[in-house]
Order: C-alpha cells, then structure tokens, then sequence
C-alpha cells in the first residue's frame, strides 16, 4: 500500500511538473514578446527583465531566463519542441538558451546539446553548455572569468557580542579553491564529533587561517597578539578577560588554550599604566622541540584523529601554569578541533609513561553554555 502511494504521488508530481514546464514556454513566449517592444525601457526605462522582475515579483534570474528564452525559441524550435513533448525540462531550455546568447553569431551545436539534454540531469547539462560555450568562443569565457574575479568581494563584519560574520562571492575558480582546501579539513573528527558540515567547514576555516599564519619559521605566531594579566593566565577567579588586538575579549579557558604553544611577552606597568618593564619574547615550546614532537607523533594524538603533525598545536597535558613542564613527558600534538575540546570542551587526557594516551569525556554533570543569541 505505501509503496502504490508514493507511486501515484509521484506521478502526480510529474504531471504537474510538466503543466509546468508548458506554462513556463508560455511565459517564456509572451516574456520574449514584450522584449521586443522593448516594453522595460517605453515605461519604466529600464530593461525589460528588470520590469518584469518588478511587475510579477519574481527574482531577476528568473525574469532574465524567460526574456532569453522568449527571444531564442525561434532560433531553439527543435528544442522548444522536447519540452513541449516532454522529453528534456524547461531548465535544460534555458541553459541551451543562455549559451546560445552567449555565443552569438557563432555556429552553435543545438542537435549536439539537444542530444546530450535527453540524457543528462540539469546540473551535468550545465557543464556540457559550458563545454560547448567555450569550444565556440573561448575568449568570450574568458572575459567573464576574468570579470568573475574583479567582482570577489569578502564582508567582514564584528557584531555587538563579539560574533564575526562572513558573507562575499567568488568566481568559480576561486570558489573551487576554496572548497577544495577546506573540505578535507571539514571532514569528521571520529565516530564522536557531533558537528554539522556547517559548523565543519567554520572550523576547517579558522584552522586553515592559523595553519598559513602558522608557518613563519619556526612556526612563530605573532599574529595573534593577546594581552591577558598575570591572574587571568593562571586562571585566577575574578581576573578581567584577555584582550585581542582585532576582536572581542577572551576568557581565561581559552587563553589557556593558546598558551599551550605561542610566545610570551611580559609587560609590567605601574598603577598609571604606564610601561615600565618590556620582557624578550620567549617561546613556551622551542623550535628544536616542536621538531621533536612531530617526528614523535607525527599526528594528532587523539585517538582516530590522523591530522598531520604540522597542522596541530602542542598540547601540555599538565599545564606549564601550573607547574606542567615543557618537555616531551607532558605534551602531546593536538589538532585545532581536539584542543578546544580539551580546554573548552573539558575533556581530560592522560599521558602514561609508556605514551599511552587515555581521553575521557567530561562529567556527566558538565553542561556547555547555550550560545549566546546574535545581535539584530
């Protein structure tokens, strides 16, 4: 019984579907009409896609794609006619009619196309138009990537609670780069990593960030200059937050955190706040034994975790603030996913003298802070 259910549903769907796709030729035709007359610039002077956009409410993608197929059905009729029949969808039409815009004068392969949309989905359709686009006029591709890359644009913007948030465009190319660096770096921590792929690929970012900040030699970070006092790096209750040059304040976990493996600067001021000792910069964990620690665990040490060893931060086990000393026998390479989840997460490790590594859930009665609502 469920199974004849979803079959008529299904067939419904596709019924109506295709009236669909009928009824968008018939736009299509009457949007193609319009732009003849030039109707867009006679009223309201603009084009004749951004009025009807505007009239009937529609996105201008979707109002550019019925104008672009309204003027090339006659030169699409065989085309025109596997939608109307049915055999390729209306979308198919609208690539093949993109493309053939595109191209222009030059000869362009509707039977090839045609061919390949009734065989094809919507997305591999696409690419093939491409193919095609740039096998008849290569130099007109390449004007648009290059344009798609002077529009790159990337927002950044700090919101009252400290958020950040991101928004911009790539050119595919860019886009594909992108993507491509941080989907490996997206993928999970083990069977025990809860993220989504969002929550994934926002930690895949940062990681990558660090990772190319990371590599000065040796591995020095001045790039993330934080001011923290005495009590709030040794975690004393009621010691202010540590500050960050570019972002919000930084509690003391996190701090932490990153005192694990970073420089050190001391500064002393006097009651005025006025400067009156500056300390050499000292690194918590030295070059020579940072070296050491990748040939030793050669990746996160976590268990399933398989991050190389030069993506990961030097976690001490017991911490240097309270007297954990900066040696082999107390630290362990952490990716920067596992870190947070032994400073911020709370988890607990334990290192054995014979290097066995033993990771243990935080108690039961340890409850994270709901996140903190975004500003309007």
């Amino acid at each position: 019984m469920v199974a004849d259910r979803i079959t008529g549903l299904l067939e419904e769907l596709r019924q109506v579907i295709q009236e669909r796709d009928l009824l968008s030729l018939r736009a299509a035709c009457l949007a193609g009409e319009l732009a003849r007359e030039e109707a867009g610039e006679a009223i309201a002077d603009v084009s004749t896609a951004d009025w009807i956009r505007h009239e009937l409410r529609l996105g201008y993608q979707a109002a550019a794609d019925l104008v672009r197929v309204g003027l090339e059905m006659d030169s699409l009729a065989d085309t025109v006619t596997a939608v109307a029949e049915h055999e390729i969808g209306f979308q198919h039409l609208v690539f093949m009619a993109r493309t053939k815009h595109q191209v222009g004068a030059k000869p362009f392969p509707e039977d090839h196309l045609l061919a390949e949309a009734k065989e094809v989905s919507v997305g591999r359709f696409w690419h093939l138009c491409q193919q095609a686009r740039h096998a008849a006029d290569a130099a007109g591709m390449a004007r648009d990537q290059e344009w798609a890359v002077e529009e790159r644009a990337l927002r950044i913007n700090q919101q009252e609670n400290g958020m950040v948030t991101l928004s911009g465009v790539l050119d595919p190319v860019g886009g594909a780069a992108v993507r491509t660096a941080l989907e490996p770096l997206a993928k999970r921590a083990g069977k025990d990593d809860p993220r989504d792929h969002e929550r994934r690929l926002a930690d895949a970012l940062v990681e990558l960030a660090t990772h190319a900040m990371d590599q000065a030699t040796p591995r020095q970070r001045p790039h993330l200059n934080i001011t923290a006092t005495m009590g709030t790096l040794f975690m004393v209750p009621g010691s202010a937050a540590a500050e960050m040059e570019q972002g919000a304040p930084i509690c003391d976990v996190t701090v932490a955190r990153i005192a694990c493996d970073c420089s050190i600067t001391r500064h002393v001021f006097n009651s005025d706040s006025v400067l009156i000792d500056l300390g050499r910069e000292k690194r918590v964990v030295s070059p020579k034994l940072r070296k050491a620690l990748e040939r030793r665990d050669q990746h996160c040490r976590w268990p399933g975790c398989t991050r190389p060893g030069s993506w990961c931060e030097a976690h001490h086990v017991v911490p240097w603030m309270r007297g954990g000393p900066t040696d082999q026998r107390n630290l362990v390479l952490l990716c920067t996913r596992h870190h947070w989840q032994v400073h911020e997460g709370r988890w607990t490790l334990y290192l054995y003298s014979d290097g066995h590594l033993e990771v243990v859930r935080p108690p039961i009665d340890f409850v994270a802070m709901p996140r903190a609502p975004t500003a309007a």
